[in-house]
């Protein structure tokens, strides 16, 4: 599907592990809506050998959630919602 309004590249180039995170928060600011679809539509593959694994360990992924984090929120705010986001990393353990 084309989106004729969607500009590229879709992701840019600074962030690691929320390239995605930062794509779908650009687009939102496009004029239109999101649909849901109850399918699933991705798996999420977990292994020492990813970039998510990656950016765990270097404390990379918790730096640029709270970057995320903070385009929504007060620092405060955030950092809050941040600390216990960071829990779900346990997720990918082995």
């Amino acid at each position: 599907m084309v989106i004729p309004h969607l500009t590229l590249p879709i992701f840019e180039e600074g962030l690691k592990s929320n390239l995605d995170w930062q794509a779908w928060e650009k687009i939102s600011r496009y004029r239109g809506a999101f649909l849901y679809s109850k399918d699933r539509l991705l798996q999420h593959r977990i292994h020492e050998g990813s970039e998510t694994t990656a950016t765990i360990n270097d404390d990379t992924r918790s730096k640029e959630d709270l970057y995320m984090f903070q385009k929504f929120w007060p620092r405060p705010i955030a950092s809050f919602i941040n600390s216990f986001y960071a829990k779900s990393q346990e997720s990918n353990q082995n």
